[in-house]
C-alpha cells in the first residue's frame, strides 16, 4: 500500500511539474545578443512613422523554441539612453506573430503579402510601460504579456507590428540589417534596422534537469521500499 502511494506521490508531482510555469523559458535573437550591446538602434515600441512595420527573423536563430508557445516579448533601451519613469502610455500597439509567405531576405515592400496563413495577433491593446533602464548598455529588457499566445512550429517568424498615429516614439537596441534579421516598413524592403527581441515561451516538456530530479526521487524511493521489505 505504502508503495502505492509513493507511486502516486511521484506521478502527482511530475503532472505538476510538467504544467508548472516554472517552464517558462527565454530566448534573445541574435543569440550573440543576449550579453552584448547591438550595433544600431531602432525606433520600434511607440512609433508611427514606419507603420506598419515588420522584423523577420530566420529559423537558424529559432531552434530551441521550436514546438512550443510564445508568450511573451521584450526589448530593452538603445546603450546611452537615460532610464524612464514608469507610465509611459501607449495608445494602441498591436502584434502579429506568423510565418513568412516569402523566404528569408526576400520580403515583400507590402507588409501584408509577407503573412502566413497561421497568423496570430498577439496583442492589440494599450501598454503602460513599467520602469525603463538606461545606460550604457546592455540594458535590461523590459517584457510584454500577450493576451494571446502563438505556437511556435518553427520556420521563419515573421513579426508585424501597427501602432496608433501620433503615440510618441521609444528607441530600442538594435542591429544592422545582417544575416539574423530583416524589416519591412513604410513600402521599403531592408531599409530600417531590427530590434534585438527577447522571446518569452512556455516549454513543452520539463529540462532535462528536472526530469533527473524526479528519477532520482523514484530510484529512493524503490531504494526504500527495498530496505523497508529486507
Amino acid at each position: 500500500m505504502k508503495w502505492k502511494i509513493a507511486q502516486t506521490t511521484v506521478a502527482v508531482l511530475f503532472s505538476v511539474v510538467c504544467a508548472s510555469n516554472a517552464w517558462a523559458a527565454q530566448l534573445v535573437v541574435p543569440g550573440g545578443n543576449s550579453a552584448t550591446e547591438g550595433n544600431a538602434s531602432t525606433i520600434l515600441i511607440a512609433s508611427s512613422n514606419v507603420s506598419p512595420f515588420q522584423w523577420d527573423f530566420p529559423a537558424a536563430q529559432l531552434t530551441s523554441m521550436a514546438g512550443n508557445t510564445i508568450t511573451g516579448i521584450g526589448f530593452r533601451l538603445n546603450g546611452g539612453s537615460g532610464s524612464i519613469p514608469a507610465g509611459s502610455t501607449i495608445t494602441n500597439w498591436q502584434l502579429t506573430l506568423s510565418g513568412s509567405v516569402n523566404a528569408f531576405n526576400s520580403l515583400s515592400a507590402m507588409p501584408a503579402n509577407n503573412i502566413a496563413g497561421d497568423a496570430v495577433a498577439v496583442y492589440n491593446a494599450g501598454i503602460v510601460l513599467p520602469a525603463l533602464t538606461g545606460g550604457p548598455g546592455p540594458n535590461p529588457f523590459f517584457q510584454i504579456d500577450f493576451t494571446t499566445p502563438f505556437s511556435y512550429t518553427g520556420g521563419d517568424l515573421l513579426l508585424t507590428l501597427v501602432v496608433t498615429p501620433g503615440t510618441a516614439s521609444l528607441e530600442v537596441d538594435g542591429n544592422f540589417l545582417d544575416a539574423n534579421g530583416h524589416t519591412v516598413g513604410n513600402g521599403q524592403v531592408n531599409f530600417f534596422f531590427y530590434p534585438i527581441t527577447q522571446f518569452t515561451f512556455q516549454q513543452a516538456v520539463p529540462e532535462p534537469a528536472t526530469l533527473a530530479l524526479l528519477g532520482t526521487g523514484l530510484l529512493g524511493l524503490v531504494a526504500a521500499r527495498r530496505r523497508k521489505t529486507a
